[in-house]
């Protein structure tokens, strides 16, 4: 959007100004505001009548068109006048769009009374006005300490209904305090309600200065200047509550975290004064050895709150420095909430997602997790923003760190209303964040609050903001805190008395005094394994092999279960390709291809009452048209999963197919896996070097949220590789750098640390041991990401294929296999993984070769150090031994490898050598001859 002076009048250039029917700037007339009052307005078919008018609403609409369109401005623009900016810094010029003479009533006598019905909802006292009345109210609701945007809602009654809750309950009067039918609290607040804010207002403020007294040193990202975000949050716990609303799972910045933790979700202050004073918050050795711990300004919580005898569990989640990365984390968290515990009843659950207004406006990962709202596999029925709002992005202010003129316009692209209040007034925020919140539990959508606050510090305590923003911090630091402002404006109404106000601050500080005198002892450390995580233990040994295998009469059951179509038509092409083929090979018990076997691994999970949830672009299908786990009726009657509906009592298969998104995506996946142990998560790349767009989510979740908060994840990620001249975007799925990222001793092949590293990483080559990993993720009592370098062209291949033998009882997945050679005539020796293996053997066979084994391996983390060292005894009369591979040298599994066998062989001076392309910056060429070229000199140096 772009604010624009367009003959004495600054509007906002949108094109549903043009759609309304209304030429902005121009007085209205009942022609030019037909089409406006029907598609903007909506319909209301009630009766009015008082002091002689008797006309329906829309009667009275069209008779006073000049006037609702008056209205309406307010409405849509009276925002932009609001007193939003507790520093007065923000410029208000809007021209004169809410001037009467812009709508032909300059003219109108001042005590004319106009009915208000259609018009203005201003409670059960008030049946008609004049102008200067009208004109009033108007300033009142709509350019006082409150602007709302919610015009641009698509639906008439959405926009209806923001009207006639927000119009009719602030204009009421104490001594007219009513709740609407829709339960949103009228304006004025209780002095029960007063005195809850004043105490949560000063629990902030004196946490702030405690901290700042006794550590003067510590980085704590305090909440002064936005100290409102603690009633608001109350609120929305309160209105959750009342809704029945069962769980809440919030994600959140450093700023303010440390005041919400122990005012709000008692969090003990005592760990918090332990952790600054640098003692371990690491759970009891005995149930969790390993870890590094994280900072101060990411610890978590989860808590049952109570609200009018409601229970209401809270969970704040671990958040990493990169803002707003843990948004869709909690979304995802919030979905399993949704389909675990409530029968898949969005409004049971809420999400809570706090913003800094910088990072909101800037974060790539906000837009595709607002993407992602309303779509039926991702949606939690309307998540909460709350934006902590600085005015300032570290140092750069607004205009410098966006273009729009608010930081929530964003919301904008999924017709998300937004709420922006001085946070200097606390009592508009409590009535804004119920509106807010009756919004989301009427309409299941998302939306906005804005506090409009400032930050009295730099971006941290040790930082001093006035080198780059003088006039606003001497603003800032002439001003009165806003705890203090309102509490001695309390004291002034007679609300409170000053002793109480001393006593409350006295007992607050009391209470802070006994929690530090407790953090000099050692405090418990964070709760790892409970509620559904109950019975999960940290991991010693990943090699260890467990028994994954499944009765031949399940598989057959499951098999011929998944190509069931249940009457729906299929396309001809699917029925006769893969459906009857698969039966066949079903029947057969042999010639079982790649998604045979996911499908075998799947529905045998289900049938355990395992859940499984596959996601990512096409995954229904598949990128290489190779799964179709869903069947869609050619003659558009719907479509079926056929694995939910092997039996009557069985898991559920959800198969998502995601927007064009990695980054949200992968992290709504990573926050679902945190859920419920229970439940086999999967993201699959399109192809798989677009996981690099998910880089933050894999670098700080994946590969080390086990470390950082001891909270274990068994999301695995399906990364579509294979070099067969696709050009460098389509081949690599750089497994590299996960391997880099795998913990273990590169040289020490008996640490301990090799036997449990911090992910696994696997590039199988036959459908069995594929089946065995996904069925593993689920059979063992932990969970650890499962990285799977998936296939191309092996989904296909003729000899890349299995049999059911392979995956009965006592089979297991295999982290080495061999080829046939005869280990006695054998003089070198192949290592590779993936598969060039079968391009090797097709060439080895070509040239009839018989000296020289091919060894896979078909797990690289954790090394199978002692499957290589038995395929080094098995072939003991080698002379040579290389490592074989596709990717350049300074890619794919080499690095890696190379000091894992080098400590194996270390007699030898040249342990293993080195086969495949040279380093190069590119993972793969792009012109077909090279390629092939690059394959046979691969070919050459594997045999010499």
């Amino acid at each position: 959007m772009w604010r624009v002076r367009r003959s004495g009048l600054v509007t906002t250039v949108n094109p549903r100004n043009y759609r309304s029917g209304c030429t902005l700037g121009t007085p209205a007339t009942v022609t030019s505001c037909t089409a406006y009052v029907a598609r903007r307005v909506g319909s209301v078919s009630a009766t009015y009548s008082t002091g002689g008018f008797h006309l329906t609403a829309n009667e009275n609409r069209f008779q006073n068109a000049a006037l609702l369109h008056y209205i309406n401005a307010f409405r849509e623009y009276g925002h932009y006048a609001a007193d939003l900016d507790p520093l007065k810094m923000r410029v208000k010029d809007i021209g004169n769009v809410l001037d009467p003479a812009q709508y032909g009533l300059d003219k109108v006598p001042k005590d004319k009374r106009f009915p208000l019905a259609g018009l203005l909802y201003c409670g059960d006292d008030k049946a008609e006005a004049t102008l200067p009345e009208i004109t009033e109210m108007l300033k009142t609701l709509y350019c006082s300490t409150t602007g709302i945007e919610f015009t641009h809602l698509e639906t008439p009654e959405e926009r209806e209904w923001f009207a006639r809750n927000y119009e009719a309950n602030a204009l009421a009067t104490p001594t007219n305090k009513k709740t609407s039918a829709s339960g949103v609290a009228a304006a004025a607040l209780s002095t029960t309600e007063q005195k809850r804010v004043m105490n949560l207002l000063q629990t902030a403020e004196v946490f702030d200065h405690f901290v700042h007294t006794k550590f003067a040193s510590t980085k704590r990202y305090g909440l002064e200047g936005c100290e409102a975000m603690m009633p608001c949050m109350d609120t929305i716990f309160a209105t959750a509550a009342k809704h029945d609303v069962q769980s809440a799972v919030i994600s959140m910045p450093h700023r303010g975290r440390l005041n919400f933790l122990t005012g709000m979700l008692q969090y003990p202050a005592s760990n918090v004064f332990s952790k600054i004073q640098g003692h371990s918050d690491a759970p009891d050795p005995s149930v969790y050895k390993a870890g590094t711990g994280d900072v101060l300004s990411h610890i978590a919580q989860s808590v049952d709150l109570s609200y009018e005898n409601k229970k209401l569990h809270v969970s704040l989640i671990h958040n990493p420095s990169h803002l707003e990365a843990t948004n869709s984390v909690a979304m995802g968290k919030a979905r399993a909430k949704i389909e675990d515990e409530s029968s898949n009843n969005p409004k049971s659950s809420l999400c809570i997602m706090v913003h800094g207004d910088a990072a909101m406006a800037a974060q790539g990962v906000v837009t595709e997790t607002l993407a992602m709202s309303l779509l039926k596999d991702y949606t939690v029925g309307g998540a909460v923003h709350v934006v902590v709002n600085n005015q300032l992005g570290f140092t750069a202010e607004a205009h410098k760190g966006r273009s729009s003129w608010y930081c929530t316009d964003i919301g904008k692209m999924v017709n998300a209303p937004s709420i922006h209040i001085n946070a200097e007034d606390p009592e508009a925020v409590v009535r804004a964040t119920r509106l807010a919140m009756e919004y989301r539990q009427k309409f299941g959508k998302d939306v906005f609050i804005d506090l409009v606050g400032y930050r009295r510090h730099g971006h941290n305590e040790m930082d001093e903001p006035a080198f780059t923003q003088p006039k606003m911090y001497q603003n800032i630091r002439a001003r009165k805190s806003m705890p203090a402002a309102y509490t001695e404006k309390l004291v002034q109404e007679g609300v409170v008395s000053a002793e109480d106000v001393k006593k409350t601050k006295d007992e607050l500080r009391q209470h802070l005094d006994s929690e530090f005198n407790n953090s000099k002892s050692p405090r418990p450390g964070v709760d790892v394994f409970s509620g559904k995580w109950k019975g999960m233990k940290e991991p010693h040994d990943l090699t260890a092999q467990v028994k994954t295998g499944v009765p031949e009469a399940t598989l057959k059951k499951v098999g011929l279960a998944s190509v069931d179509s249940h009457g729906f038509e299929a396309h001809s092409r699917l029925t006769r390709f893969f459906m009857n083929s698969r039966k066949e090979r079903i029947e057969a018990g042999d010639q079982l291809d790649w998604a045979t076997a996911e499908s075998l691994a799947f529905g045998s999970l289900l049938l355990d009452g395992h859940n499984v949830r596959i996601s990512g672009q096409d995954v229904g299908r598949g990128t290489f048209s190779h799964r179709h786990v869903r069947l869609v009726d050619q003659q558009g009657k719907g479509e079926v999963i056929p694995l939910n509906k092997i039996a009557p009592k069985q898991g559920t298969l959800h198969v998502a197919d995601s927007l064009l998104s990695e980054f949200a995506v992968m992290g709504f996946e990573y926050g679902y896996s945190l859920e419920n142990p229970n439940n086999l998560c999967i993201w699959e790349a399109q192809f798989g070097d677009f996981f690099n767009g998910a880089q933050i989510a894999i670098d700080t979740f994946i590969t080390s949220g086990e470390d950082k908060w001891w909270r274990e994840s068994g999301l695995t990620l399906l990364l579509p590789h294979g070099y067969d001249g696709a050009g460098p975007e389509h081949s690599s799925c750089r497994f590299e750098r996960f391997l880099q990222n795998c913990t273990g001793d590169l040289h020490n092949r008996h640490d301990e640390q090799n036997l449990k590293p911090n992910m696994q990483v696997a590039y199988p080559t036959t459908p069995a041991n594929y089946f065995h990993l996904l069925r593993r993720q689920m059979k063992r009592d932990y969970r650890k990401p499962l990285v799977v370098v998936a296939p191309k062209i092996m989904i296909r291949l003729p000899e890349a294929v299995s049999t059911l033998k392979d995956m009965t009882p006592d089979t297991h997945f295999q982290p080495v296999l061999y080829d046939d050679s005869d280990a006695d005539s054998v003089t070198q020796v192949l290592f590779c993984t993936g598969k060039i293996y079968y391009e090797l053997l097709k060439d080895r066979q070509k040239k009839q070769i018989n000296d020289t084994a091919i060894v896979r391996l078909e797990e690289l983390s954790p090394f199978p150090y002692a499957q290589v060292e038995e395929a080094l005894d098995k072939y003991r009369n080698a002379r040579e031994y290389k490592w074989v591979q596709e990717e350049p040298q300074n890619m794919g599994a080499w690095t890696f490898v190379y000091p894992r066998f080098a400590s194996m062989l270390s007699s030898n001076p040249l342990p293993i050598g080195y086969v495949g392309r040279n380093t190069a910056a590119a993972p793969a060429c792009g012109l077909p001859a090279m390629h092939k070229a690059e394959v046979a000199h691969i070919f050459k140096a594997a045999w010499e």
